[in-house]
């Protein structure tokens, strides 16, 4: 591949190619990453691709003027640097905003009833559901069930915290941990604890919780068994009310 070795070889080479690149690599961050694109290979062509179309609109609706500032340039290499804020705005204008601008476009979504148009994104740009929400999760408690089936947890706060999503493997940092009980209940703070690391492999079970309730307010098993004992004796008290009220009424009438 040969360099760009003048200042007009530079430019016609970022013509040719970074149109392509700019719209592919925005509508995959509008539109999120395909199946198809997780190969480098399958993107560069895709961005070749698109090039090759951005430059043939161009050369349809500006062909001539094209021709004729090449024809210039040939004429006079310098021409380029005696108006560098018109050659980078050419550049800005058709490398950059109107491929970011038709990949924006693409986006645009039109309702039926009634008639409006939004702007939406044909999916979601994310590529698994980890990604779009659980960074999403902050002050609250998070437990983790690993793959060896402990539980670890503890308080998340919202500037504390860390969570690594794609593409770099998926880990958690919880700066409050916490004791857990055997089926995942949060017990006490770990004292003098600076945090927990847990790197996930794809085994683990992962929840987030609003607020533990407190020892306090946790019921116990003496209280609900005294609960239902004092509800089954209502019941059974309305239910003798009940009967001698109608035989009292039945014996008036006789």
């Amino acid at each position: 591949m040969t360099i760009p070795g003048t200042l007009f070889q530079l430019i016609a080479f970022l013509l040719l190619v970074v149109p392509g690149i700019v719209y592919t690599a925005c509508r995959r961050y509008l539109r999120g990453p395909t199946p198809d694109e997780k190969d480098f290979s399958v993107r560069l062509v895709h961005a070749i691709a698109a090039s090759i179309i951005f430059d043939c609109v161009y050369l349809i609706i500006v062909g001539p003027w094209i021709i004729s500032t090449v024809e210039r340039v040939e004429a006079d290499s310098n021409i380029l640097l005696t108006n560098p804020r018109l050659t980078a705005l050419a550049v800005l204008v058709l490398a950059v905003v109107i491929p970011a601008t038709v990949a924006g476009i693409q986006q645009v979504r039109f309702a039926r009833d009634p008639v409006s148009v939004g702007f939406a994104p044909s999916r979601r740009p994310y590529p698994s559901a980890w990604d779009a929400k659980a960074t999403e999760r902050a002050d609250c408690f998070v437990r983790i069930r690993t793959a060896d089936g402990r539980w670890v947890g503890g308080y998340m706060p919202s500037e504390e915290g860390y969570i690594a999503t794609y593409p770099e493997s998926r880990d958690i940092f919880i700066p409050e941990q916490w004791e857990m009980g055997e089926n995942g209940e949060f017990l006490d703070p770990v004292k003098g604890s600076l945090g927990i690391y847990v790197p996930l492999t794809g085994n683990e079970r992962i929840s987030w919780i609003r607020e533990p309730p407190t020892p306090e307010e946790q019921p116990s098993e003496g209280a609900d068994r005294n609960r239902y004992l004092r509800l089954f004796g209502l019941a059974l008290t309305s239910a003798a009310a009940g009967a001698i009220a109608g035989r009292w009424r039945w014996r008036s009438r006789h």
